[in-house]
């Protein structure tokens, strides 16, 4: 067997749901990112669905080479972020 499926109209594989979120948050941070200079970094603060959903589908390295920072849960409690320009 197979581990790609094929899509019903036949014409070949399909993605997996991994694989589309994935992409979709590739494409998100893509385009929240490119204005930014090279030196800077962002911080994603998100619910806790959206933290587990981002933990399953896109590891770590991919999110810095978005530049993301941190992750962090909407609802923790935390010292604020400070200004390192």
């Amino acid at each position: 067997t197979s581990s790609m499926m094929s899509s019903a109209s036949g014409s070949g594989p399909t993605q997996s749901l991994r694989d589309i979120v994935q992409e979709s948050l590739s494409n998100v941070l893509q385009a929240s990112t490119a204005q930014l200079p090279n030196d800077k970094w962002i911080v994603l603060v998100v619910d806790p669905q959206s933290l587990r959903v981002i933990s399953s589908s896109i590891g770590m390295y991919n999110l810095m080479e978005h530049h993301v920072s941190i992750v962090e849960d909407l609802m923790k409690k935390r010292a604020p972020f400070r200004d390192q320009a």
